[in-house]
């Protein structure tokens, strides 16, 4: 989000009226100083994402791609970088409802070599 069009998507959300923001990045320890005075919360990305009914990503840090989907699972999600909603597309049924895809299953009993 610094020195970035996001901190310009961040302010123009800021001017809602009777809504509440939570910005994360990983790579700052504060809000940009354009953000100062907006009313911007800024916390970490596990407890915005809590704290959040829409989550909307906006840069693509390696440290979001290790959220784990189940966080998002009730959320309502805008993701502009395509990092959450591309892995979901990728692999549909692999831990976004906590389960294995069929073919993780098939691979790991044929190499423990259980019958399916």
């Amino acid at each position: 989000m610094r020195e970035s069009p996001a901190v310009e998507v961040v302010k123009l959300l800021s001017k809602i009226p009777n809504i509440k923001i939570v910005a994360a990045e990983p790579n700052a320890r504060q809000l940009p100083h354009e953000l100062e005075g907006s009313g911007v919360m800024f916390t970490d990305a596990l407890s915005a994402i809590d704290q959040s009914d829409i989550v909307v990503l906006l840069v693509d840090h390696r440290q979001f791609n290790l959220i784990d989907p189940e966080a998002l699972k009730d959320k309502k999600l805008v993701d502009t970088r395509g990092l959450w909603t591309w892995r979901k597309a990728r692999k549909p049924d692999a831990r976004i409802e906590g389960k294995k895809s069929e073919m993780e299953r098939s691979q790991s009993l044929a190499r423990t070599g259980e019958a399916a």
